[in-house]
C-alpha cells in the first residue's frame, strides 16, 4: 500500500461527506423549511438543521483543500454526523403528534445513511490514524 493511499482514501470520504451535507441542505431548506413539502414540523427547525448542514458542507469541503492530513477533521465530521442525526431524530420525535410521514421517512433514511458514513469514517480514521 502506497503512502499516498490512506490520504486519498481518507479524502475520498471528506468529498463524499461534504457532498452528502450539502445534499442534505438543499432537501432541508429546499423541500421542507420552505413548505414545499409538508412535514409536520415547524419550519424554524428544518431552517436551523438546514443551516447546520450547509455549515457542513463547507467545513467538509475546506477539510479537502487543507493539506495537512485530514484524519482529525474525519473522525470530528463523524461526530458531527452522528450529532446531526440525533438531533433529526429528536425533532421527529418532539413532534411526533403532528409529523408527516414523509418528512419521518426522510430522517429516518437520513439517519441511516449518516450513521453509516459516520462509522465508515471513524473506522478509516482509527485504521490511519
Amino acid at each position: 500500500m502506497s503512502e499516498r493511499e490512506p490520504s486519498s482514501r481518507l479524502r475520498r470520504l471528506l468529498a463524499i461527506d461534504a457532498a452528502g451535507a450539502a445534499l442534505t441542505a438543499a432537501i432541508t431548506l429546499g423541500l421542507l423549511a420552505s413548505g414545499v413539502v409538508q412535514s409536520g414540523v415547524p419550519s424554524v427547525v428544518w431552517w436551523v438543521l438546514g443551516g447546520v448542514a450547509v455549515g457542513m458542507a463547507a467545513v467538509g469541503a475546506l477539510a479537502l483543500w487543507r493539506q495537512s492530513p485530514p484524519v482529525p477533521r474525519l473522525r470530528k465530521l463523524a461526530f458531527a454526523n452522528l450529532a446531526y442525526t440525533l438531533a433529526s431524530l429528536i425533532a421527529v420525535w418532539a413532534f411526533r403528534d403532528t409529523v408527516t410521514f414523509i418528512a419521518a421517512a426522510y430522517v429516518m433514511v437520513e439517519a441511516l445513511v449518516l450513521v453509516i458514513l459516520a462509522s465508515v469514517e471513524w473506522r478509516e480514521s482509527s485504521r490511519v490514524g
